[in-house]
């Protein structure tokens, strides 16, 4: 009700019984009455830890400006997220499409791959093969740019996602996440050539701390490295 979001599980009364229940239009006139109402209602909700929201907010974390949020963005974005499972062969996002989703992998596989160039028309090179815990768009997303790259489903797929108009409305609410924005998009102009890939490698890594981090540099780097070749190679097949 706080997040506007849709229900994740349905509840049904088995039995007679009295229940008590606060409509929204209540709720938003408690909120306006009583200064404190909302913000003592959240951080009761910050104390609620079940395993998917636990999850999502891991994986989450490692995009480098969601990390910089405050826990209350953190939480409206995580709580807007919608689930949504694709088919074997669908199409998560397509190069030159606005990506309109900041998308989550909870299961599956997903191919990341692009055209060899224009004398091989319909012929895809892969580059990648993304996991539970991947995320894709996390910067093209942010600034409504094209995607460069397909994504696509190679096993059927369980995701969660962001989409771009509920990110606008939470721009309108929190500072924070203005400014975040604002970050990326002057780290895009910075660069001369377009960034080519836009997806963080998943890290299954979950035995200890140290290792984990460890694997999570290596992905950045690795990433890092794919998206400077590919850069070249856009630049060479044109």
């Amino acid at each position: 009700m706080m997040f506007e979001g849709k229900r994740t599980a349905t509840v049904r009364s088995e039995n007679y019984g009295t229940l008590a229940m606060l409509k929204r239009s209540h709720f938003n006139e408690l909120a306006k009455t009583f200064d404190k109402f909302k913000e003592a209602w959240s951080n009761q909700m910050y104390k609620y830890q079940d395993d998917l929201t636990m999850w999502l907010a891991i994986e989450m974390d490692k995009i480098p400006y969601f990390r910089s949020l405050s826990l209350s963005t953190k939480q409206e974005i995580i709580y807007n997220m919608e689930r949504h499972t694709y088919e074997k062969g669908s199409l998560l996002c397509q190069t030159d499409v606005i990506a309109d989703k900041l998308i989550l992998i909870h299961q599956g596989i997903v191919e990341v791959s692009v055209e060899y160039d224009r004398r091989r028309p319909g012929k895809q090179f892969v580059i990648e093969r993304l996991g539970r815990g991947a995320l894709i768009n996390h910067r093209a997303f942010m600034v409504q740019d094209d995607a460069d790259s397909d994504f696509v489903a190679r096993t059927t797929c369980s995701c969660y996602y962001l989409s771009y108009k509920k990110f606008a409305e939470l721009l309108l609410k929190r500072t924070d996440l203005r400014k975040a924005k604002a970050e990326v998009q002057r780290e895009l102009d910075k660069s001369e050539i377009a960034v080519a890939l836009d997806y963080i490698f998943h890290n299954n890594m979950r035995e200890h701390m140290e290792g984990y981090n460890a694997t999570l540099r290596r992905n950045v780097w690795r990433v890092t490295l794919k998206n400077a070749i590919m850069q070249k190679w856009t630049v060479v097949k044109q």
